[in-house]
């Protein structure tokens, strides 16, 4: 397939996934949205199911093998590697944007965890002070540990446009959040305008995938963890299979407003199965092309990124506010709304919840090769340990 019609493809895809849920919410409501329907910020959440022991054993299930795939590699055909790696880094100093990242980064924190108020730009914005420059941190810990290299110092275009297609990503999860009738919401989405929420949203989900990143290439310095899945077991999906996966997938992304209930947790993987099936028919690679000669290092590493990342946000998230009786001065403080599984909390998240930052990791790598793609911009940073 040659570029150009790769790029088209790849923009027919795009438009599919958003429009699928469109149509099935218009068809479904006879000819109608939802009265709720792109009303951002979501302030409060669509009543949902109460716990079901049935759904809860069943996704605890999916977790606890993902948790063990993890954990104890050996138990699904993982194998240690019999030589060592050849690869050896020399230390370099901190560079001078990780000191900048920790001054910015510290204050902002204690801003928000002691709820005073004031300054009241960094109060209220202050999740995008701390997830900025928790960026420049990892970079420069990155730098320090290759020896020289880092996203921000040899490629920060490239980065910029990672961070474009972050904020493109995260609205399209906002907007399939409409039709799971609101799993999150921003209790405090009103103390500002909607165009200055609008632009905070933007703006401080820049930061979602190139945090990803930055976390994912750090923790390949680590020869425990980048040696870890390299020789586990070669499957490569027949394309019959992967032709039907892909059917079902546009099929559930058309009754996702039919079913938001039953089909909560398919957001954060169909989206992202759909695309990684498209990069595998158009020979594109992703994080599953290794998986087919035995190397799941991408794909497990940049996942376990984002629960990182999901965890350390949440935690920011929860410690920003006081809970008897509530108070934060954030406007863009979140909470969950999770039908069957609302239960076992750590801090706002349900803990099954969790895992679905591991499908989210999975989503931000195959999101920004197809952006990258349509744009003309090499998906690959220039530093093999990326790929």
């Amino acid at each position: 397939m040659s570029e150009k019609n790769k790029i088209i493809l790849f923009i027919a895809v795009f438009i599919a996934i958003i429009m699928l849920p469109a149509l099935g919410e218009y068809i479904s409501n006879s000819g109608h949205f939802i009265p709720h329907f792109l009303n951002f910020p979501p302030i409060t959440a669509y009543p949902k199911p109460g716990f079901s022991l049935f759904a809860f054993s069943i996704i605890g299930l999916v977790c606890l093998i993902v948790s063990l795939l993890y954990l104890f590699p050996s138990l699904f055909g993982f194998k240690k590697k019999t030589e060592q790696s050849d690869e050896h880094f020399k230390s370099s100093r901190f560079p001078f944007w990780f000191w900048i990242g920790l001054t910015v980064n510290i204050p902002s924190l204690i801003i928000l965890f002691t709820k005073i108020g004031y300054p009241l730009f960094v109060a209220r914005y202050g999740y995008i002070f701390v997830f900025a420059s928790f960026l420049f941190i990892i970079d420069g810990w990155v730098y320090k540990r290759t020896g020289g290299y880092s996203f921000v110092h040899d490629e920060p275009l490239r980065l910029l446009f990672v961070a474009v297609s972050s904020s493109i990503s995260w609205l399209f999860y906002e907007y399939l959040n409409f039709f799971l009738l609101d799993n999150w919401v921003y209790p405090n989405g009103a103390m500002i305008s909607k165009f200055a929420f609008n632009v905070y949203a933007i703006v401080g989900a820049a930061t979602l995938i190139p945090v990803v990143f930055e976390v994912y290439l750090l923790i390949r310095t680590f020869p425990f963890f980048k040696e870890r899945y390299q020789n586990g077991p070669k499957i490569a999906l027949p394309v019959w299979f992967r032709a039907v996966l892909l059917v079902v997938m546009v099929v559930l992304m058309y009754f996702l407003p039919y079913y938001p209930f039953q089909l909560f947790f398919f957001t954060w993987l169909g989206p992202s199965l759909i695309l990684a099936i498209i990069l595998s028919f158009t020979n594109t690679w992703s994080p599953f092309t290794p998986i087919k000669d035995g190397n799941w290092t991408p794909m497990m590493l940049v996942c376990l990124a984002d629960f990182a990342q999901g965890f350390l946000w949440e935690g920011v998230n929860y410690f920003s506010a006081s809970h008897s009786p509530f108070f934060s001065p954030v406007p863009g403080y979140w909470t969950y709304s999770i039908p069957y599984v609302n239960v076992l909390h750590i801090f706002e998240m349900p803990l099954l919840g969790f895992w679905g930052y591991v499908a989210y990791g999975m989503n931000n790598f195959v999101w920004w090769i197809f952006f990258a793609t349509i744009f003309g911009v090499s998906p690959i940073f220039k530093n093999g340990n990326f790929k």
